[in-house]
């Protein structure tokens, strides 16, 4: 099973979301993060991930939760950023969203044929998860 990390990042009541750019998932909005690499821990790769694409240093609080669906394991875990602030490289856009606003785009996956790719916001939903960890 691939384990793949998601962060929850909160600044002044808001939280990070990302648009990836080319390749996989093309064009949709996640929450920032990736896959573990062998021998690395959740923490350690989502510390490595969030360097690597966002050029940002954070300090990963705690684990929100797991979930599995199909083949992949996902670890959502809220972090902060302790340097930078984050510049696009892999992704084509960021936003800093009220949770309001990401039920927005959420509904909007929904309609969207391009929701039919696994992306952490719709999955999140589908757990239940997405209004518990934006309150």
């Amino acid at each position: 099973m691939r384990e793949v990390t998601a962060a929850i990042i909160r600044r002044n009541g808001k939280i990070l979301i990302c648009r990836r750019a080319e390749g996989s998932c093309a064009h949709l909005w996640e929450f920032p993060g990736g896959k573990t690499e062998l021998g690395e821990t959740p923490f350690e790769c989502l510390t490595r991930e969030l360097r690597e694409e966002l050029n940002i240093e954070i300090k990963p609080l705690r684990e929100y939760c797991r979930s599995v669906c199909g083949e992949l394991s996902f670890v959502f875990i809220e972090a902060e950023i302790i340097s930078g602030e984050p510049q696009l490289s892999v992704h084509e856009e960021m936003r800093w969203v009220l949770p309001n606003e990401l039920r927005r785009i959420d509904r909007w996956l929904r309609r969207s044929r391009k929701a039919q790719s696994i992306q952490i916001i719709p999955f999140a939903r589908r757990r239940g998860l997405l209004y518990t960890m934006l309150t």
